[in-house]
Formats: structure tokens, sequence, C-alpha cells
């Protein structure tokens, strides 16, 4: 939600291609549209169709993970000390 809330928008459709994925102790978030990074981490002067392509970086969706970076490392940490601690005999 957070990575969605912080899409650029034009359409929608940025904002609506992003998902996040839980399987077991790794979490991931992606986004499938095209331009998913070129808006993430910008784009250089380049020669296109219809016109230069200048795409400003916005860490949209990067950012949306940086800024819970503490709540990422909390989780983690407390996770793993509760696995650590139905260690026996080590």
């Amino acid at each position: 939600t957070r990575a969605a809330s912080r899409a650029p928008r034009r359409t929608g459709a940025l904002a609506a291609s992003v998902s996040s994925d839980i399987t077991g102790d790794t979490a991931s978030i992606s986004s499938g549209s095209a331009y998913a990074g070129a808006h993430n981490y910008g784009t250089g002067p380049r020669p296109g169709l219809r016109g230069p392509h200048n795409i400003r970086r916005t860490q949209w969706l990067t950012g949306a993970l940086a800024d819970r970076g503490a709540n990422i490392v909390w989780i983690m940490q407390t996770e793993t000390g509760r696995k650590l601690g139905r260690v026996r005999g080590a």
C-alpha cells in the first residue's frame, strides 16, 4: 500500500501493478510495469519515438522499503530471537 501510494500517477497503471509476497522468511515487493524501474531509478536523455526520455528518479518503490527499514530490522531481530530461543542443546 505504501509503495502504490508513492507511485507517480498519470494513468494509475504503475500504482496498480504493485504486488507483494511473503514466502517463509522472505518478503518481496515488486511491480509488473515495464516503466517501474525507469521511474524508480530515473533515466537519462536518450532518443525515443516521441522525443527524448528524461525520467526523474523518484525512488517510489525502494523508498517505500527504506522508510520502513527500522521496522524491518526489528521484525527480523525479533523473529530470529524467537527461532534461536527454540534451539535446544546447541
